[in-house]
């Protein structure tokens, strides 16, 4: 898994966030919303186009009390190209579908976020305007990859399914070949094999079973033969 720039813990930070394109959903318009075609806002507030300035521009919902705070469906497009679409909550990032491009890197993740963090359920793309290389799909928690989920590589294979933690293989997950069948089936610390597991070869043949340290065999365990 490939470490890059928006996996930082400061992301979603305006200085480091994409141009106008997102998915054909929920892309950025240039020009004002028609009223037809507003969501819904929350009571108290109204829909408005202002410039945060030196950051950028938002279009959206803000609540009128609290001095135009961003609350309700909007989205900000951040003077160095990056930006977010979805649901905003007292001025941050927040609800059940947000989609955030980073001009930085060219990904896009689209799900859910709490106050101001990818956390939750859904989909990142390493490359975000075509959305046909590596990708992740499952659990976040404050902006990393977390819980179960599975990573696939550009040709659509799966490359790993199972638990993470901090953007890392942590907990019971499974590896596969490059032809589908599984590698490695046990568990996991920081990204390196330790405890029970499992190897297979690629044509499908058990190869060993038993513990694992350091993503090495050490302990009790049975190899076996070609």
């Amino acid at each position: 898994v490939r470490q890059d720039g928006f996996l930082a813990h400061n992301h979603y930070q305006p200085h480091d966030v994409s141009k106008s394109l997102t998915s054909t959903e929920f892309r950025a318009s240039v020009s004002p919303m028609s009223p037809l075609r507003r969501p819904l806002g929350p009571l108290g507030c109204e829909w408005t186009r202002i410039k945060i300035n030196p950051i950028g521009e938002y279009e959206g919902y803000v609540q009128i009390e609290s001095g135009l705070v961003p609350h309700g469906r909007g989205t900000m497009v951040w003077k160095d190209g990056n930006v977010y679409r979805g649901e905003w909550q007292n001025g941050q990032m927040h609800g059940e579908l947000g989609e955030y491009w980073s001009a930085v890197d060219e990904s896009l993740y689209r799900g859910n976020w709490y106050k101001g963090k990818r956390q939750g359920q859904g989909e990142y793309w390493l490359d975000g305007e075509n959305r046909d290389g590596e990708r992740y799909k499952g659990g976040f928690l404050d902006g990393e990859f977390s819980g179960y989920g599975e990573y696939r590589l550009k040709s659509g294979n799966i490359l790993y399914r199972g638990e993470w933690e901090h953007d890392k293989w942590c907990g019971r997950g499974i590896v596969y070949w490059r032809n589908g069948s599984i590698k490695y089936d046990g568990f996991w610390e920081n990204g390196i094999k330790n405890g029970i597991g499992t190897w297979y070869r690629s044509n499908g043949a058990l190869a060993y079973r038993g513990e694992m340290k350091d993503g090495k065999f050490h302990g009790h365990g049975k190899y076996y033969s070609p």
